[in-house]
């Protein structure tokens, strides 16, 4: 039997790599539509921009989002085709992300596949795989620079990045904390990749090009739209100036690493830790200096800002790579052949198997829902107007005979006299999730029927909402094991 090529080899590898990610993730993917706030209102908003409103283009900030899925929209009306496009996603920024480093996707793309941040962000139809791919080709344009040896490729190479970083932040405009870190690693690389001062500054010039074209460009494209020219900036600012307001998780520096602890694979946090020790023994690579600026620095920025495990989100696959970077340096300098397989195998399984230990714990378990038979029973009493207590889960289900109120505050049950017909509350323990605590009250209504909705325990979502309810690591957990005591989360009420 003749021996395969390396391409072909590689073809075969990525083949494999794809079904088995591709089947990790949606695996009871249809079991289930939306039901977290943010998937609920991007898909609301592409419905507005499908009848040709286009107000929300610029809503957090993420207007390359909206057009990337409006385009997808005109084809794929139903919710699982929107989300089986972001499972896509997500596996192929995988893909960019590896070869960022090494021009191979075996352990280092399992492992990265198998973060339980990873599994989940491909359930949710936000900004998470959308900003993980764009970082992932943008990582890989890093890494084509650095093998730059022509000066004619520098510049162009230099714009493409430059482009690259503006797309990453028209996604998630929370980019904006790697930039100075990825600025600082350049100019402590510039000598190490030959750059001399005048030069250097000139690729800093293209690149800055480069990120500022597609601003402009989609700063142009909401005023031929009918929006204000500045709605980007204006948005922005708001955002920044919103944020100070937020009920922070008070100097949490555990928070993170109790995430990586609970929810991710120890053995990473092993081997970045035999790294840092090999310092004097195995020096930085350039790729690798260049990571570890930007990891540490931007863990250091998030460790002051309120928590969430989507706060890793640009860092968490460097993490994983640079782990398995050290991992390749170790099979290399140290391992003899035959124990190198073994060790690779041992290690591969063994970290393959705790992930998807803890992903069937944390992830597949919450796929359950209710909100199909509130649904249901909603249209046959002709209900006219359901008002939620700040989730929207139903609303994937409900009939489009069928008004949705969302009430954020108490205050604005003053709703419940604007609409005539029959009516309903439901009590969503979603607003318990995020702290809205003056809806609370509504709990205490007498309820026609009661609902289990296991999607709204999931313990990922409790932490998610800790950068807004400002609770701990430990306090998010707890929340969830008390709601996950009681047996029902959704409460349907009769209005008069």
């Amino acid at each position: 039997m003749p021996y395969l090529s390396l391409k072909q080899n590689s073809v075969i590898h990525f083949c494999l790599f794809f079904v088995i990610l591709l089947l990790l993730h949606i695996y009871v993917l249809f079991s289930l539509k939306l039901f977290d706030y943010d998937s609920i209102h991007n898909f609301q908003i592409l419905e507005e921009i499908h009848k040709g409103d286009w107000h929300n283009l610029f809503h957090h900030s993420s207007p390359i989002f909206y057009l990337f899925y409006s385009f997808f929209f005109l084809f794929f009306k139903n919710i699982h085709n929107l989300l089986f496009i972001n499972i896509l996603l997500s596996i192929f920024a995988i893909y960019f992300f590896t070869k960022s480093i090494k021009n191979s996707f075996w352990l280092g793309g399992y492992w990265i596949a198998f973060s339980l941040f990873i599994s989940t962000c491909s359930h949710y139809f936000s900004i998470e795989s959308l900003s993980l791919l764009s970082m992932g080709v943008l990582w890989y344009r890093i890494h084509i620079f650095l093998q730059n040896k022509a000066l004619k490729n520098l510049f162009s190479s230099a714009f493409i990045i430059g482009v690259w970083c503006a797309i990453c932040m028209l996604i998630n405009y929370k980019f904006i904390v790697v930039l100075p870190f990825l600025v600082f690693s350049s100019w402590t690389i510039k000598k190490d990749i030959g750059l001399i001062k005048t030069l250097y500054f000139k690729v800093i010039y293209y690149t800055l090009l480069g990120f500022i074209l597609p601003i402009i460009f989609l700063m142009l494209l909401g005023w031929i739209l009918g929006l204000h020219w500045y709605q980007y900036p204006a948005t922005l600012y708001s955002i920044f100036s919103m944020s100070g307001n937020s009920n922070p998780t008070a100097m949490q520096w555990g928070y993170y690493f109790s995430y990586f602890l609970n929810f991710e694979n120890i053995l990473i946090g092993i081997l970045l830790l035999g790294r840092l020790l090999s310092l004097q023994i195995i020096p930085f690579r350039i790729i690798e200096k260049v990571i570890s600026i930007v990891c540490v620095g931007v863990f250091i920025v998030m460790s002051f800002l309120p928590k969430a495990p989507r706060g890793l989100i640009f860092i968490l696959p460097l993490i994983y790579l640079w782990a398995f970077n050290f991992f390749e340096i170790l099979k290399e300098k140290f391992l003899t052949s035959r124990l190198r397989k073994r060790l690779g195998v041992s290690l591969l399984l063994g970290s393959l198997l705790v992930q998807v230990y803890r992903i069937q714990e944390n992830l597949y378990p919450y796929k359950q829902t209710s909100y199909l038979q509130v649904a249901q029973y909603l249209k046959e009493q002709n209900t006219k107007v359901v008002f939620t207590t700040l989730g929207m889960g139903i609303y994937p289900y409900l009939d489009k005979s069928i008004k949705m109120e969302v009430l954020r505050e108490i205050a604005d049950t003053v709703k419940f006299e604007q609409f005539t017909g029959k009516k309903y509350l439901l009590y969503d323990v979603f607003c318990e999730t995020a702290g809205h605590q003056s809806l609370y009250s509504l709990k205490q209504k007498k309820a026609i029927l009661r609902y289990p909705e296991k999607s709204l325990l999931a313990p990922t979502l409790f932490l998610e909402h800790s950068e807004y309810t400002g609770l701990s690591f430990e306090e998010s957990l707890e929340l969830q094991k008390h709601m996950q005591k009681e047996s029902f989360q959704l409460l349907l009420i009769p209005l008069p």
